[in-house]
């Protein structure tokens, strides 16, 4: 089966971390969380103590284009 691809907007946040983590533990999910800039202390630290398929993206609310990337 292919995975699902989910795009957690606010996932370096304190709710949105729950739900990353929580998408993480699917084995049929993989899970890409927009950034302004993914190299930021809260998206590395998301990526690096998530299991699963999880990446931080360059992604902004207000450029519809970069949360096309994703997927």
């Amino acid at each position: 089966m292919t995975p699902t691809t989910t795009l957690v907007v606010g996932g370096t946040g304190t709710m949105g971390t729950r739900v990353v983590r929580a998408l993480a533990a699917r084995t049929d999910t993989v899970v890409r969380v927009p950034a302004r800039d993914p190299s930021s202390k809260r998206a590395r630290a998301l990526v690096e103590n998530t299991p699963g398929d999880v990446r931080t993206v360059r992604g902004d609310l207000d450029d519809e284009q970069s949360l096309e990337s994703p997927f």
